[in-house]
């Protein structure tokens, strides 16, 4: 199940949680960070490898911890929630 969980395109999760638009810049995306005061894009998602990174705040990690931060839930949670 994680691993269907992690399949899930990175971007769509981003839609699912109701995030901001990320913008395409070369290979990445780019958007504003949701977890801090976020004037410019400063969250860059790499939608091959499904990671995120923030170089504002310094959040980052794989899809699944996207959700987990976002939603405010745990490991299982997030992943039955991303792959019920």
């Amino acid at each position: 199940r994680c691993d269907a969980a992690r399949s899930v395109p990175i971007a769509e999760l981003v839609s699912r949680l109701g995030l901001s638009e990320p913008k395409k810049c070369g290979k990445q995306l780019l958007m504003r960070c949701p977890f801090h005061d976020d004037r410019r894009p400063s969250l860059s998602l790499e939608p091959v490898k499904g990671w995120w990174n923030c170089f504002g705040c310094g959040e980052g990690g794989d899809s699944i911890k996207l959700w987990m931060r976002a939603r405010h839930v745990g490991f299982a949670d997030a992943v039955r929630e991303i792959v019920p």
